[in-house]
């Protein structure tokens, strides 16, 4: 038997899954990031959610957002849509601006 815990992967997954959708469905958001070098992330069986990662220190959101919108803002309903859904406490890392839509 391994140490690896099939329920506890199963909710890894599923409130990984939870925090991404979450954070998408803000206005303002315009999609994940993964750090400076690509090392933001919550390893699952075969994919890899981009821009969340949750730990014993809480949970970290790394995010591109639009220029449009102050950021201030964006990041208060991000903190909203994450309350509740995320553990802990909520590190958000707004990475870049989006300028236009179609970047």
């Amino acid at each position: 038997m391994t140490g690896t815990d099939p329920v506890a992967r199963i909710d890894a997954e599923d409130l990984a899954d939870r925090i991404a959708r979450a954070t998408l469905s803000v206005p303002g958001v315009r999609r994940l990031h993964g750090g400076g070098y690509g090392e933001v992330g919550t390893y699952l069986a075969g994919r890899r959610i981009v821009g969340v990662r949750t730990g014993p220190r809480g949970t970290e959101v790394h995010v591109v957002v639009s220029a449009e919108d102050p950021v201030p803002r964006t990041v208060a309903r991000l903190r909203r849509a994450l309350d509740g859904v995320a553990p802990g406490p909520i590190h958000i890392h707004v990475e870049d601006l989006q300028v236009h839509d179609d970047e």
